[in-house]
């Protein structure tokens, strides 16, 4: 193939062919039940982006591990040629949908912390859900878990039940966090060595939450995230379900209803690509509204999944950003324009917040040692207390730069407790009328805070990165542009766009300039003890 090639723009007849190709491989080394999507995508924050992807994904057993290392060698070959990575293998080999649930060893049992061995019992449906105390994402699920029991007590008395599985390092974490939540209707077990533990090898697992449908026979109907299946409705369905019924599919009740319903996509490639095409020209139509909305990013994301021979289709118009009132009316102009321009099939993914900007004025004396300031004389604003009306809310840089060079031992050392927006000598007239962002939430880490000693001694400003030299994490203090949606420096990176004489400094400037940044731009000023953020926006209500 042509090595110029890019996959997104190949036509729809030749992407077709491709497909089938695909699909035939997948046949001849017997992995039908993997699912395959094809990503294509149109993404606008400054230039046009375009990007198409193929991703596989699922659980085989382990004996079809050799396989699919042969249909993703098979894969590639088709592949070849094209531009960018084009294909992503999230293959897992571990036992999954359609096998036996098999009997785990080397659990602890809460709350007696004794040794056990557990076995789906025959007769009951069990939900068993491997999660972890650390794990952000599995919290909601397990709460479900115990939500589901207490509703459903009576009815599933005898019938179902639900096993948690914890990955923790400790034991004890698992039983805090237990009785702190007071999960107490879910049966639960502590697995020794995570991820490395008996139970989670012989799965394969390599990600949590992930939870195994298992029905009266001891057959897994389900694997995968809590959130891609309605347990309830299939846990219900699984013990109403006849004896004789086929326990042998690899998919949940509701899958399989899918799969018999959605033969064929909603969209041909054809209207899909003629979608792009659409949409291309609308940003193109569009490109100076666009660039007035700073912050602003639109998509066109298609999605189409293949799996068992069944093809189907989703899509949707990605917005986000931060805009500020102000350009409401405009953004809603675009937005239609975009829905009326392309398929009903794409559905609307609006993720846009609107940011109200308060007026802020320059400062004329210093709170603290009464200096004269305004137009001109480099100082710092407190937009805080300007907002609440407070008379002291001006700093001259002499007063409050003493905090860059004493020693801070704790949060009470700052020289002001939020955050303070640098007015510098260079601040063009318009700087304090054209802010993208008012950072006025701020919050110090304290004394008894865990991480407060971690922090004390790395002196880093948690994830935040210079925009300038990239340094990771910014170190002592950040510099964020108030003018920008998401621009910081470090202290060296401000100094040197702000002396034309440093060596640096055209480099700099030209390279800030391509991000959208000026040295004209005003800076919020916060010390790595302090954490600053903007009010919460409002939602884009169309």
């Amino acid at each position: 193939m042509d090595s110029s090639k890019n996959l997104f723009d190949l036509d729809q007849d030749k992407l077709s062919e491709l497909i089938q190709s695909i699909k035939a491989k997948q046949t001849e080394f017997g992995l039908n039940a993997l699912e395959f999507t094809f990503h294509k995508q149109l993404i606008q924050p400054k230039t046009l982006r375009k990007q198409a992807i193929f991703v596989f994904e699922g659980v085989v057993s382990s004996s079809l591990k050799p396989k699919v290392q042969e249909f993703e060698n098979e894969v590639q070959k088709i592949l070849q040629g094209f531009n960018g990575q084009t294909y992503v293998f999230e293959v897992e080999s571990g036992i999954g949908a359609g096998e036996q649930f098999p009997t785990l060893d080397n659990l602890k049992m809460l709350p007696s912390k004794e040794e056990k061995t557990f076995a789906c019992p025959s007769g009951e449906v069990v939900l068993v859900d491997f999660w972890a105390t650390w794990c952000g994402p599995c919290q909601r699920p397990m709460a479900h878990n115990q939500e589901m029991l207490e509703k459903n007590e009576e009815k599933w008395k005898g019938k179902a039940r639900i096993v948690g599985i914890s990955l923790d390092d400790s034991i004890e974490d698992v039983e805090k966090r237990v009785n702190e939540r007071n999960w107490h209707k879910v049966e639960h077990y502590h697995a020794p060595g995570g991820f490395r533990s008996p139970a989670a090898s012989q799965f394969g697992i390599s990600g949590i939450p992930c939870v195994f449908l298992v029905d009266k026979k001891g057959i897994i109907r389900f694997r995968g995230h809590p959130a891609s299946c309605n347990l309830e409705e299939e846990i219900n369905k699984l013990i109403e379900e006849k004896e004789d019924a086929n326990a042998t599919t690899t998919t949940t009740t509701t899958e399989t209803k899918k799969e018999e319903t959605i033969k064929k996509a909603s969209i041909s490639l054809a209207e899909e690509s003629e979608c792009n095409q659409k949409f291309n020209q609308i940003v193109e139509e569009n490109k100076q509204l666009i660039e007035s909305l700073q912050g602003f990013t639109c998509g066109l994301i298609g999605s189409r999944v293949f799996k068992e021979g069944s093809e189907s289709f989703s899509g949707r118009i990605y917005l986000s950003g931060l805009l500020s009132m102000d350009k409401k009316d405009i953004a809603i102009q675009l937005i239609k324009k975009l829905q009326d321009g392309v398929s009903k099939e794409y559905k609307l993914d609006n993720r846009i917040g609107l940011n109200e900007i308060p007026e802020i004025h320059v400062g004329t004396s210093c709170a603290n040692c009464k200096k004269t300031l305004g137009e001109g004389v480099p100082h710092y604003v407190c937009t805080k207390c300007q907002c609440d009306k407070k008379d002291d809310y001006a700093f001259c840089v002499e007063c409050a730069d003493v905090e860059l060079t004493k020693e801070i031992k704790s949060g009470n050392d700052l020289f002001h407790p939020h955050g303070l927006l640098f007015i510098h000598e260079k601040a063009g007239p318009n700087s304090l009328k054209t802010l993208a962002r008012v950072l006025n939430k701020a919050e110090i880490v304290q004394d008894d805070d865990p991480d407060f000693k971690e922090i004390l001694e790395e002196k880093a400003c948690t994830y935040i990165i210079c925009d300038g030299c990239r340094q990771s994490p910014l170190l002592n203090c950040r510099w964020a542009c108030a003018n920008c949606h998401d621009y910081d420096f470090c202290s060296e990176c401000l100094k040197i766009i702000g002396d034309p004489n440093h060596e640096k400094h055209a480099q700099l400037v030209e390279e800030s300039k391509k991000k959208g940044h000026d040295p004209s731009h005003v800076y919020y000023r916060a010390h790595f003890l302090m954490m600053l953020r903007r009010d919460d926006p409002k939602p884009l209500e169309l």
